[in-house]
This record gives structure tokens, C-alpha cells and sequence, in this order.
């Protein structure tokens, strides 16, 4: 699977909250997961991503 755009925007989204929060929860371990659940986790933010692009093109 090639990153796109959109997965930039989601690593820099998550880098960016991490830096900033004083209380990100760190708690979610990835590392156990397998990659098609790594995949469908991935999958499922891009999604999100694109609606929210989608909702603030709208706007714009």
C-alpha cells in the first residue's frame, strides 16, 4: 500500500496532536495488531479524512 495525501495529512494530524496535548492518550498499542488490521485502521481514517476535506472545500 502507497501513502497518499491524505495518509500525510492523517500522520501529520496525529504528529501535530501528540505535540501539542498535554494529555494525548497514548494507551491504543498498534504494535500488536497485524497488518490487515493495521490496514482497515488506516483505510478507516482515510475515509474520515476525505469527508472532512470534502466538508471544508464546502465551506470554503
Amino acid at each position: 500500500m502507497q501513502l497518499d495525501n491524505i495518509d500525510h495529512k492523517i500522520v501529520l494530524d496525529a504528529l501535530y496532536n501528540l505535540a501539542i496535548s498535554d494529555n494525548a492518550d497514548l494507551s491504543d498499542d498498534v504494535s500488536a495488531l497485524d497488518s490487515n488490521e493495521l490496514e482497515q485502521r488506516l483505510i478507516a481514517l482515510r475515509q474520515h479524512f476525505s469527508i472532512l476535506e470534502r466538508k471544508s472545500d464546502y465551506y470554503d
